[in-house]
């Protein structure tokens, strides 16, 4: 387990806690939360380059906690009645597939 890859497993794990605040709504707190998260993708990143530790499990889960973190947002927000559920499924078809068409694709370069 490398820092890079802990740092987004601590990222996944606190996207639960970003929903709960988003939907009591706590909207300060959610989007505090939210911002940190955000950050710590970078962090996360540059701790991969500098300390030189890039992993396949990286670049698999770091997009994947991106995706579930917007995602999850943009479907509290529909819950919300802040923003419509119509262009949230249709960016979430869209990640979706540039998902399904990376990995393909991977498998394919193998």
């Amino acid at each position: 387990m490398t820092l890079p890859n802990l740092v987004t497993f601590l990222r996944i794990l606190l996207i639960p806690l970003f929903i709960l605040f988003l939907l009591i709504p706590n909207l300060p707190l959610a989007a505090g939360l939210f911002i940190i998260l955000a950050l710590s993708d970078a962090v996360d990143g540059f701790l991969a380059r500098f300390l030189k530790q890039t992993s396949d499990l990286g670049k698999f889960l770091d997009p994947l906690a991106d995706k579930i973190l917007v995602l999850s947002g943009l479907i509290g927000l529909i819950e919300l009645k802040i923003i419509p559920a119509l262009p949230v499924i249709i960016i979430m078809i869209r990640e979706l597939a540039v998902m399904g068409l990376r990995t393909s694709g991977r498998q394919v370069a193998q």
